[in-house]
């Protein structure tokens, strides 16, 4: 438990908090005694030790993706070493009420479990029971949720909830059932992956005892959608605070605007939001410039192509909300796109040659043959722009680079 000066709760809402949590406890005790005599328990699938490899692995990227969301909600960096215990002080409640009530929900799923079960069975006493036990499980569980959503949200301190308006309050809560919060996520994460690990060293016999031996040499399988590499998160977090910027710098004076992923975080003026903005994208694209710089060969190959594809997706966004003279000038540009895609891919085929990208006109050939067919009946096409349409056709055509299998 936290000391009374990073807890934010009261001295009556905490005893309040410990006795849940005792009861918690014994009921932890009784579902698992009856899940096991009903054999309810859940069986682990049967993984290869190379799958279970991969999946910690998995684990591990979330985790890590999940910790620096986290880090950014709290936006430490961003305020006083005074402001920032305040924030501290309610990030540690919220944590310490984050794990008795996924404990709650991940209990009154297997409670539902024993209640179904029993109502096939024609034993009236073991059906009240099992009834009453889900009850006692789903009212804590509704406790502890209560608890953890009166609590303010992350990057905020107790004493900016506390005077933030009512409706203002109403207004960050959303509508019908909330979604897993992310502490809830962090944990049930690392839950997961503590067991996956205990697989693997049973698996290994005991040879892989540690997070780190688990993923030295694992690869994510190629099956599905492609990876994000981390760059290009760093490039669409960098898109999302531009973006945000904007909205800042032209929302009035007198309108609040929170900054997204914040929820509760409200600057005492539009300046200093601006500031904060301003702040975070120059680090990112510090970030970003340090990491492009240690690129070389096919990697920096592959970083262009990322950039494009990045570009085609906001061009093709643009384009359908276009016409005329301007949605002609976007479409060669898109098609421009594709044609330099598939230069820079011949290169990485040629440095790579287990490389597997594709070429956005074959991977989706009706589209890009749809924008090509638009063009020609625009009537909107100069001597030189229906040139380079045909030079494009043609290359298209031509093209030796084939879908990697």
């Amino acid at each position: 438990m936290s000391t009374t000066h990073d807890c934010v709760l009261s001295p009556e809402a905490r005893e309040e908090l410990n006795k849940d949590i005792q009861r918690l406890d014994v009921l932890s005790e009784e579902v698992g005694q009856i899940s096991k005599a009903m054999s309810l328990a859940d069986e682990a699938p049967v993984m290869s030790l190379t799958a279970l490899r991969r999946e910690i692995l998995k684990a591990n990227t979330l985790a890590n993706e999940m910790s620096g969301e986290y880090e950014s909600a709290l936006g430490l960096d961003f305020v006083s070493a005074e402001e920032a215990k305040g924030i501290q002080a309610v990030a540690n409640t919220r944590q310490m009420i984050a794990e008795p009530f996924l404990r709650a929900y991940n209990l009154e799923v297997i409670a539902n479990r024993i209640m179904k079960a029993a109502q096939k069975t024609v034993n009236g006493p073991a059906l009240a029971g099992s009834q009453q036990l889900q009850s006692e499980v789903s009212d804590l569980r509704k406790r502890f949720h209560a608890s953890f959503w009166s609590m303010p949200d992350l990057g905020m301190t107790s004493e900016q909830w506390e005077t933030m308006p009512e409706q203002m309050r109403k207004k960050l809560r959303p509508a019908g059932r909330p979604s897993m919060s992310l502490e809830c996520r962090m944990l049930q994460n690392q839950a997961d992956m503590s067991a996956l690990l205990e697989a693997a060293m049973k698996a290994s016999n005991g040879e892989i005892n540690s997070v780190e031996k688990a993923i030295e040499g694992a690869e994510l399988s190629n099956r599905g959608r492609p990876m994000v590499s981390p760059l290009v998160k760093l490039d669409r977090r960098l898109a999302n605070l531009k973006k945000e910027l904007s909205e800042v710098m032209h929302a009035p004076e007198e309108v609040i605007v929170r900054e997204k992923g914040l929820p509760g975080r409200l600057p005492a003026t539009r300046h200093e939001r601006v500031e904060k903005l301003l702040n975070r994208i120059r680090d990112l694209e510090v970030e970003i410039g340090h990491a492009e710089a240690g690129l070389e060969g096919v990697e920096w190959e592959r970083r262009k192509l990322e950039k494009l594809r990045a570009k085609h997706r906001d061009m093709a966004l643009m384009e359908a909300e276009s016409k005329g003279a301007e949605q002609v000038a976007i479409l060669m540009e898109i098609l421009k796109n594709e044609q330099e895609q598939l230069h820079i891919i011949t290169a990485i085929h040629e440095l790579d040659e287990h490389a597997k990208e594709t070429p956005t006109h074959q991977v989706n050939p009706k589209a890009t043959r749809d924008r090509i067919m638009r063009l020609r009946m625009s009537n909107r096409l100069n001597e030189m722009q229906l040139k380079m349409l045909e030079n494009f056709e043609e290359e298209m055509r031509t093209a030796k680079v084939v879908r990697a299998r």
